[in-house]
């Protein structure tokens, strides 16, 4: 499969469901091999999103780095991964990503839209050989052949 981006910036705003503020993000286009990240553009900071840089999934998942956060990436990112989108920066001008409808569909709808770009090397794919488990006090996550 070959890595995508999007065809164009692509602007939300709203109000971040645990903390109460205003966010403003714009999805824009970025070059092969950038992955997906986002600039904390309020504090100049860049945090990629990767498993590596998870924080917090206690009643969200929350990406972190040097003490620096963005909160409740996940239906953004779902709808990022669910396209297949692999190369993305994500300007965000406040510590959590917009609500919106509590889902993936309106980031999923617009970026549809804005159409995706597809780039010219494939992508990296993950497989899973054996199962995974991950457990703590409050729950699991489980990744299975």
């Amino acid at each position: 499969m070959k890595n995508f981006s999007i065809q164009k910036p692509i602007s939300f705003s709203g109000v971040g469901l645990h903390s109460g503020v205003n966010t403003n993000i714009t999805l824009k286009p970025s070059e092969e091999n950038t992955g997906i990240f986002f600039n904390r553009t309020d504090l100049g900071k860049i945090i990629p999103a990767r498993w590596d840089h998870v924080v917090s999934t206690k009643f969200s998942t929350n990406l972190g780095m040097n003490d620096i956060e963005v909160k409740t990436v996940e239906h953004l990112l779902s709808a990022l991964a669910g396209l297949h989108i692999n190369n993305c920066e994500i300007l965000i001008d406040n510590l959590e990503v917009p609500i919106l409808d509590g889902s993936s569909k309106i980031f999923v709808d617009e970026i549809l839209k804005s159409g995706l770009k597809e780039q010219i090397n494939n992508q990296n794919i993950l497989e899973i050989k054996k199962p995974v488990r991950f457990e703590c006090d409050y729950g699991f996550a489980e990744l299975s052949t």
